[in-house]
């Protein structure tokens, strides 16, 4: 089965495994952004961007 756009990491809703790896994205980017990059690592940035798009985490983005 191959994943479709919309998909998260195992079901059609985020998960705890879609939360924490947008969430780790996101640090590790802010961390360490000349060696976490887009082009290295496509697919978490993608589920982050999504995640990030979610009413939950707009709702605590600082």
């Amino acid at each position: 089965m191959s994943p479709q756009v919309d998909d998260w990491l195992a079901e059609s809703r985020p998960l705890q495994a879609d939360i924490t790896e947008a969430i780790a994205w996101q640090y590790t980017r802010a961390t360490v952004p000349d060696i976490v990059t887009l082009r290295r690592a496509p697919a978490p940035a993608a589920l982050s961007l999504r995640a990030a798009a979610l009413p939950t985490f707009l709702a605590y983005s600082g």
